[in-house]
């Protein structure tokens, strides 16, 4: 055994490929600067090694518009729904109609809430979205585009009073 004078101390181990908890154990001995030693010291270190990316599960699409939760107009709010099975994460990026969300907020658990308000220079027709998450030890979900549950809301050009008759 080497002596080792030092504060911190360097590990290298071999790439680790599997999910889930592992440990290192440290044992050796240890002294103060006088050399009264305390032998047989161990110390254990647990870690998780998290290789999985989180998963979404429902999105969902809906207006503030009172008319028709489906259609939306300026100033009308659109909201995107969604859960993410992966507790804890940090806040996803979320764009609506081509623009950051007004708001991401976690309603609870899992599931997150994304709102924006329609601006005139939005494009009517059904609104683009991208939901973008990442857990805390860097794994990336893949991009949301699209609802699945329900349907995507529309924005309208036309004031929906003024629709024409079919």
């Amino acid at each position: 055994s080497t002596p080792w004078n030092a504060s911190t101390l360097r590990v290298s181990l071999a790439p680790l490929t599997t999910h889930g908890t592992h440990s290192i154990q440290l044992s050796g001995g240890i002294s103060d600067r006088a050399g009264n030693g305390l032998d047989g010291s161990t110390a254990y270190l647990y870690f998780l090694f998290d290789t999985v990316p989180p998963s979404f599960g429902s999105v969902s699409m809906v207006s503030s518009n009172p008319l028709d939760p489906l259609l939306a107009r300026v100033g009308d709010s659109v909201a995107v729904l969604f859960s993410i099975a992966d507790s804890g994460i940090p806040t996803p990026v979320v764009t609506i109609a081509g623009a950051p969300a007004d708001s991401v907020v976690l309603l609870g658990g899992i599931t997150w809430r994304a709102t924006r308000q329609v601006q005139q220079t939005d494009p009517a027709g059904p609104v683009q979205f991208t939901i973008d998450a990442m857990d805390r030890a860097g794994n990336s979900a893949p991009t949301v585009t699209g609802v699945t549950y329900g349907e995507v809301v529309v924005i309208g050009s036309l004031d929906f009073g003024d629709a024409p008759d079919n």
